[in-house]
């Protein structure tokens, strides 16, 4: 907070100038923040209750279906076949 409306050349101001010019702008980032904040409590409560392993199937299996293109079962496989390796090197 001090660094954005604390000292005279903080940025703050001017960030609250630009949406209260542009509406829009603040809806979105608004709704920017609250995605963030359900996708961080999605994480936390897929690690807390499970381990990370499911974790990084779901958001592989999202992130590759809907980025890459890539079908779901494939990046299924990708993610268990890396996990050998991995599992091998955290023994070490």
């Amino acid at each position: 907070m001090i660094y954005m409306f604390g000292w005279p050349w903080a940025n703050g101001y001017k960030a609250i100038e630009f949406c209260k010019r542009h509406p829009e702008a603040a809806y979105d980032i608004l709704f920017y923040c609250f995605c963030s904040a359900g996708g961080q409590n999605f994480i936390s409560l897929t690690i807390s209750r499970f381990c990370s392993l499911p974790n990084t199937t779901i958001t592989s299996i999202v992130v590759s279906s809907l980025l890459s293109g890539i079908p779901p079962l494939g990046s299924v496989i990708m993610v268990f076949s890396s996990q050998g390796p991995v599992q091998q090197i955290a023994a070490v």
